[in-house]
């Protein structure tokens, strides 16, 4: 069995991201030559997220039911991959520290209505609710008509008021909260091989499509040539100190390097 849920599947999402993305030229110029950044916490939490990305995929060379048989667990290393591939974006503009739902909050007040990033961060994670009205910025990646109507009424649901915000993001730290807090014994009446199957795709699906927009933002921002190197370090600690392989991760990062319209506007931003 592949390590790692099968590397052409992520290949595929990697790229498939990498087509649609549109950088402006002028957004990431001003984030190059930001002396406000604070790189250092922006790398940390990059790092963060990929570590949490391996505890998600762990182990390898498993079935995903047993990878997934204990889901709650499962559940929230996905959030936290998640939660903290947003705080690498965030930091690069805010430095306060919040909650979570703080860290979300500002992810979707300066990154999701920023016009300038409307290439970077694609459906489903550009869809959110503001002030009690729904925005779509960009296009479809990979979303079927039911699935966007399923994430638009979850989001009405976790906006609440009529002035409420909610991202898709703060729909899963809900999920997270909901199965870790109120609710996990349902897998102990409901969960099945099939349950299991499926839990395992989705997890791994919606992380390497966030985490894809996320690198892409943060090499378009930092430079392909740094993201590397912390990958390099990253990668030589796991594999020497916890026998990991992030292969996911290096799959991902090889694409950025090949993929042809990503290089031909990151070959744009060099120049400006």
């Amino acid at each position: 069995m592949r390590p790692w849920w099968g590397v052409g599947r992520t290949r595929l999402i990697a790229h498939r991201i990498a087509d649609k993305t549109a950088l402006d030229p002028q957004c990431f110029k001003v984030l190059r030559h930001s002396d406000t950044m604070e790189r250092v916490r922006v790398l940390q939490n990059l790092r963060n997220a990929w570590f949490n990305e391996c505890a998600l995929r762990d182990p390898p060379n498993v079935s995903p039911e047993q990878r997934m048989r204990f889901p709650t667990w499962k559940i929230n290393q996905f959030y936290y991959t998640l939660l903290l591939f947003c705080s690498s974006v965030v930091r690069t503009k805010r430095s306060e520290r919040v909650s979570h739902r703080g860290l979300l909050n500002l992810f979707l007040g300066s990154f999701l209505t920023n016009r300038c990033l409307q290439g970077v961060f694609l459906e489903p994670f550009n869809i959110y609710v503001a002030r009690g009205e729904l925005f779509n910025l960009s296009r479809s990646v990979i979303l079927e008509k039911s699935e966007r109507d399923l994430i638009r009424r979850s989001l009405f649901e976790e906006a609440g008021s009529e002035n409420g915000n909610a991202s898709v993001l703060h729909c899963l730290l809900s999920l997270r909260e909901w199965v870790s807090y109120e609710q996990s014994s349902i897998f102990e009446r409901m969960y099945s091989k099939y349950m299991q199957k499926y839990l395992q795709k989705y997890l791994f699906s919606i992380v390497t499509s966030f985490g894809t927009m996320c690198e892409i933002y943060l090499v378009a921002a930092l430079g392909i040539e740094t993201i590397a190197s912390q990958f390099n370090v990253f990668d030589k600690n796991m594999s020497k100190n916890l026998g990991v392989n992030p292969e996911a991760v290096r799959i991902r990062l090889s694409v950025y390097s090949r993929n042809r319209n990503l290089r031909r506007q990151l070959a744009t931003l060099s120049n400006t």
